[in-house]
């Protein structure tokens, strides 16, 4: 059975994107906040980390972010350039998609709608303005000459406006927050405090493509240790196969 494959053997029988999103479906990736967050001491940086595309299939379920990892993970080498899409707003808030460079152009798709639990939500892309105008943005496939040119698209329809977007050439790994130690004079201890919203990226892994401001990001040199992701349990499609195949019966 396909499902019950290993996630490289299945990464090598998918073509394309198409191929991709009908996997991600039929897989009923289930959708769960399982960042990790990891405090590298030295800088007092909060680092969120997300989940690594292989594990990502291996596991069956993960946060947007891990969504987009799927994505990339599973469409290696398909296309020109394969990434994710991030945007940040400033109360701290923010999302991240999935880009494909394909020729001259650029196709920009969310991963989290196109779950199986989502399905319900996706739009028909028929043509007529008018659906799409009654439906929510991130459920349709979006085509664009160039990152400005979709950003431009995001600034005019967003309420409220994103301060930053970036994009990661693979996998996106980690983002994180600046916090500092505060003293507590109640009980004569200290306490992490958030600093500011400001966005920190590892210099190697993430390329800024829109700030409101320079305050709004910082790209940093060092990060926390990524945690092993390995330790987590792989999800039993053989299960589901066999569960699936009884109630049919």
């Amino acid at each position: 059975m396909f499902l019950s494959l290993d996630p490289d053997t299945k990464r090598q029988k998918i073509n394309n994107l198409y191929e991709a999103v009908q996997l991600f479906q039929v897989s009923k990736f289930k959708g769960i906040i399982d960042n990790v967050r990891v405090l590298e001491e030295e800088t007092t940086t909060l680092w969120a980390f997300h989940k690594n595309g292989f594990d990502a299939v291996r596991t069956n379920e993960g946060c947007y972010a891990a969504n987009s990892n799927w994505l990339v993970y599973m469409l290696h080498n398909r296309y020109d350039e394969i990434g994710c899409f991030g945007i940040c707003e400033a109360d701290g808030n923010g999302h991240i998609t999935n880009y494909i460079k394909n020729g001259e152009w650029y196709y920009f798709i969310d991963m989290m709608m196109q779950r199986y639990d989502s399905v319900k939500d996706t739009a028909v892309e028929s043509g007529n303005i008018d659906d799409y105008k009654n439906n929510i943005m991130p459920t349709y496939i979006y085509k664009a000459k160039s990152f400005d040119d979709f950003i431009k698209f995001i600034l005019h329809i967003s309420e409220p406006l994103p301060v930053v977007f970036y994009k990661t050439k693979r996998e996106c790994v980690c983002i994180g927050n600046q916090y500092r130690w505060e003293k507590n004079e109640n009980i004569m201890t200290y306490n992490l405090v958030q600093e500011s919203t400001k966005r920190l990226f590892p210099i190697d892994s993430a390329t800024v493509l829109f700030s409101e401001n320079d305050d709004a990001y910082e790209l940093r040199t060092s990060k926390a240790i990524e945690p092993n992701w390995a330790t987590i349990g792989s999800f039993d499609f053989k299960k589901r196969a066999h569960i699936s195949s009884l109630s049919d019966q």
